[in-house]
């Protein structure tokens, strides 16, 4: 008997490709040595997008066959318009763009406690500023200065 495979299951992988050529077209004019912790990274999440994809072709990644309907595809498309917040809202500001996209996020992804979710919001964003300015990347904030 053959596998049916759900077309949901190539929504988040096309996805992570279209993301990393997005941001990779973005920021092609900063410097090579600004973006050395970018590029592999932007690299692995093509691989593992690729990965699914080919996983998903030999069906391997198979879902159960579930029709594509708005119940099967309602929060990755969700989850995929709140990374627009990150991907567009960093370059006016990284910590308040971070900290949207988090909270849009996390209870896609489950996370239903309101005090874990504002506490990781708030917090996470300004942890993750620090860390790649002292690395030398150069993010943007109009109200925090490092």
């Amino acid at each position: 008997m053959k596998r049916q495979r759900s077309i949901a299951g190539l929504i988040m992988p096309l996805f992570m490709i279209t993301f990393a050529i997005i941001y990779w077209q973005a920021n092609r004019s900063v410097p090579a040595q600004d973006m050395r912790m970018v590029t592999p990274l932007m690299l692995v999440l093509v691989a593992l997008g690729l990965l699914q994809i080919l996983r998903w072709i030999r069906g391997r990644d198979h879902d159960g066959g579930e029709d594509l309907t708005w119940s099967t595809v309602r929060k990755p498309l969700y989850l995929i318009a709140s990374s627009f917040v990150l991907l567009f809202g960093a370059s006016y500001d990284f910590p308040i763009a971070a900290g949207v996209f988090l909270a849009l996020a996390l209870p896609l992804l489950g996370m239903h406690r309101p005090l874990v979710v504002i506490g990781v919001a708030a917090i996470f964003p300004l942890f993750v500023f620090a860390a790649f300015v002292s690395l030398g990347v150069p993010l943007i904030s109009f109200w925090l200065v490092l």
